[in-house]
């Protein structure tokens, strides 16, 4: 029993001895201070920087200098590529913006099934918001469709004829008509690229 118990103790010791690490720092390219938290992986293998930037993986047999690092964290530029192009202790990440896309904010409270015909009809029902409340959800909106669509949005606050009329002159889009729908205003717009 004692021989085994130290054969396997050997066996670990040179197999220990034998590997490698990789160890390095992941530093912002513009602060030069130490990114925390960054996402590595290696060869389906994952680990998270600590709050240093600091990250160790121990490369097994079957690592080769060939397999790739990858690297990523959220408003930064991710990174992939071979271990043998990572020449240095640090390895440095470029910041990144992320665009979010307009969030509205409205208190009128829509059941599933009229988002659905919304999404549908393409129709937008902005009643019951304040200039500039419905051109702002024009602009969030128009976004999501395809030159050559129609839009309909439908609004109450007179002041939008306006706002709306002169939004499209100016963006290039088609204000095909303006009617009275519902109880407000209907706007059908036609998008140009």
């Amino acid at each position: 029993m004692l021989q085994k118990f130290s054969a396997l103790l050997l066996f670990f010791a040179t197999s220990v001895h034998h590997a490698q690490t990789l160890t390095s720092v992941i530093v912002d390219s513009v602060t030069k201070k130490p990114v925390p938290y960054v996402t590595v992986q290696l060869n389906n293998r994952g680990m998270i920087t600590n709050e240093e930037g600091r990250f160790k993986f121990l490369l097994n047999e079957s690592s080769k200098e060939t397999d790739s690092l990858f690297i990523s964290c959220i408003g930064y530029a991710s990174i992939g590529k071979p271990i043998l192009e990572f020449t240095d202790s640090l390895i440095y990440i470029k910041p990144s913006a992320i665009e979010l896309k307009e969030v509205i904010v409205s208190n009128k409270e829509y059941t599933p099934r009229e988002i659905i015909e919304m999404v549908e009809k393409k129709t937008v029902d902005a009643r019951g918001l304040f200039c500039p409340g419905p051109l702002q959800v024009l602009k969030g909106v128009i976004k999501k469709v395809e030159a050559g669509d129609y839009l309909e949005i439908l609004a109450d606050d007179p002041d939008s004829k306006k706002d709306i009329s002169e939004w499209c002159g100016t963006k290039g889009h088609t204000l095909e008509s303006i009617t009275e729908k519902d109880g407000g205003i209907a706007f059908l717009i036609l998008k140009n690229s």
